[in-house]
């Protein structure tokens, strides 16, 4: 008995769901999704396990379920299918103005400070950690496309050269205290050997430049 309870205690196999019992639960549910009732036929759908396998689930129709597939990744293995509609009453019922993550156990926005929740909210925003990790991402897919589009352009349009050494300036002269201050702090900071020396090199290439100026101008 003991070795029969260790082994259900077990995840079980994830297996291939026949196609005529999908369209089985999919009518059933009416195709519309378990969780936020949105239409599968537009959203597509996914055959989610209402206990996770990996809670002990099992794959019986019982506990088998259409969803979108919105849903079901944001559910996954974290919580069963009753613990996450409780998890969407919440986000409906949050008060207007908070600001909470898609993922579980993130964190939401209160008032004037971030405190680590569980739950979603009407905006379907996320913390401060996802956003970063997302924009990381993002700008590395679409970065070099738009550098080298601002760096042709910046060729080619005389207009667009003088608004950006215009936008430099301006931006240097906003934060030329607080940047200096840095550069001084990162020259002199012993552990930091490497910017010194970046900053010996780039002064070097500085004068260099000054001088071939200046011998060009004489002659």
């Amino acid at each position: 008995m003991s070795g029969a309870n260790s082994t259900s205690s077990q995840p079980r196999p994830r297996r291939e769901i026949p196609e005529a019992l999908k369209r089985k639960i999919l009518a059933r549910q009416g195709w519309r999704c378990a969780y936020c009732e949105s239409d599968l036929l537009i959203t597509g759908y996914h055959i989610d396990h209402k206990k996770p396998l990996c809670r002990g689930g099992t794959h019986h129709p019982n506990n088998l379920c259409g969803a979108c597939p919105r849903c079901n990744e944001r559910k996954g293995g974290r919580m069963s299918a009753r613990e996450y509609r409780a998890w969407l009453e919440e986000c409906r019922d949050a008060p207007a103005g908070t600001w909470s993550c898609l993922n579980p156990g993130h964190q939401k926005y209160v008032g004037e400070r971030w405190v680590p929740v569980a739950g979603f909210n009407k905006g379907d925003s996320w913390c401060r950690r996802c956003r970063s990790s997302y924009m990381k991402a993002r700008w590395q897919r679409v970065g070099p496309v738009i550098n080298a589009w601002r760096q042709e352009r910046y060729l080619l349009d005389e207009s667009y050269r003088e608004q950006e050494c215009a936008r430099s300036r301006s931006h240097y002269q906003r934060n030329a205290t607080t940047i200096n201050q840095v550069r001084r702090e990162r020259y002199h900071d012993k552990s930091d050997s490497t910017y010194r020396d970046q900053a010996l090199v780039r002064a070097r290439r500085q004068a260099e430049r000054r001088r071939a100026g200046t011998v060009a101008v004489g002659i």
